[in-house]
């Protein structure tokens, strides 16, 4: 019987982690928007003109995101450490 009890411990676990896990994803990525979109650096308008805009929106995209996805990294390492 105790062994029951433990699988069922164990499925519940489960089942709250995965909920959980894309949640506080979702949290932590907004939370890294907005920190970002505090700081200069990470603001399209402080290297580009309206015209620079339109020709380097890909590059740019590519230069947030790719950061975006370096903080995001070292963050849910340090959660997970």
């Amino acid at each position: 019987m105790l062994k029951n009890k433990t699988m069922n411990v164990e499925v519940a676990v489960d089942k709250i982690v995965k909920s959980l896990h894309h949640q506080m994803y979702d949290i932590i990525f907004e939370a890294v928007c907005e920190e970002m979109n505090k700081l200069s650096v990470f603001q399209e308008e402080t290297y580009l003109t309206d015209e620079g805009m339109y020709i380097f929106e890909d590059e740019w995209f590519e230069f947030y995101h790719e950061h975006q996805g370096d903080i995001m990294h070292q963050l849910m390492n340090k959660i997970t450490n």
